[in-house]
């Protein structure tokens, strides 16, 4: 009965790991991008409105093209 306990906190312990070490990958990408972005923002001389279109634009490249719609508003709008 020991071993199958033994195991399981070791797979959860594994897990544990596992997880904390994606999620702090994950938080350093997201830095370096709100890093990339604050610098690209600056060195174009973008305003908010700028970058965010800019970031759409990129979202929307990475979609795949059979499963995207897009709306584009009039110009009246």
């Amino acid at each position: 009965m020991d071993v199958v306990i033994n195991q399981a906190r070791a797979k959860a312990q594994s897990d544990i790991a596992g997880n904390d070490a994606q999620m702090s990958s994950w938080q350093v990408n997201i830095q370096n991008q709100a890093s990339s972005y604050a610098g690209l923002k600056s060195n174009l001389a973008m305003t908010n409105a700028q970058l965010l279109t800019y970031i759409k634009s990129q979202v929307i490249s990475e979609f795949q093209q059979s499963s995207l719609v897009v709306t584009i508003p009039s110009r009246s709008e």
